[in-house]
């Protein structure tokens, strides 16, 4: 099995990569329970660093890609998953991502992109006879590239826009903890800065009445 695991590059970002590498670890730890063996790819600084401080068998790492990821650097990366699935050293290439569903709620989700599943049915029932030209072989080398691109661009594009929400998320809280704090000690600081004006005011009245 091949794992892809789509991470952050920054911190700060509350439990949004603790989460999405949480499942990773969880799937990975899966695969080799069941005696099979796994590669990881890592996207994302995050990524990177926690399965390289950990004994999986890392074989691509793509840090820090995701702010300026473009069409063609995907495709560059789908062409080599595709060509380590033809050469048989994987035969099953699953894909672990964070999707958006709001501003404020980020899923990790698990999706496996390599083999596609389930062409022939479609709702219970079997498709039509499709007359493929030049060749079915044809037509899916030229698909399944475009397909594994999309595939991977959606994900990480998917992946840093939560990463953005979960960081606002979390310094907005940041900021109304600190906020909160900041009146506390406003209030004990304006307490006791009275307490001791009342003292010096209580100790000038205490010496004129003696004198």
């Amino acid at each position: 099995t091949l794992l892809i695991v789509v991470a952050g590059d920054r911190g700060l970002a509350g439990g949004f990569n603790s989460n999405v590498l949480k499942m990773a670890k969880a799937k990975a730890d899966e695969v080799l329970a069941s005696g099979g063996q796994l590669r990881v790819m890592a996207v994302g600084k995050k990524a990177v660093e926690f399965f390289e401080k950990r004994d999986y068998d890392l074989v691509w790492k793509y840090p820090q890609i995701a702010e300026s990821i473009d069409a063609d650097t995907v495709m560059d990366i789908a062409e080599d998953i595709i060509a380590g699935f033809r050469h048989g050293d994987y035969d099953k290439v699953d894909l672990v991502y964070t999707t958006f569903v709001s501003a404020m709620t980020q899923e990790p989700c698990n999706l496996q992109i390599l083999p596609v599943e389930n062409l022939d049915k479609l709702g219970g029932r079997k498709h039509p006879s499709t007359i493929y030209d030049p060749s079915p072989e044809e037509v899916f080398d030229g698909m399944i590239p475009q397909y594994i691109s999309g595939m991977l661009y959606a994900a990480i594009v998917d992946s840093y826009a939560s990463e953005q929400a979960a960081r606002r998320t979390a310094m907005e809280s940041a900021t109304d903890n600190a906020g909160e704090m900041i009146d506390n000690l406003s209030l004990l600081y304006n307490r006791a800065r009275q307490a001791q004006i009342t003292q010096e005011l209580t100790e000038i009245s205490s010496a004129t009445i003696g004198r």
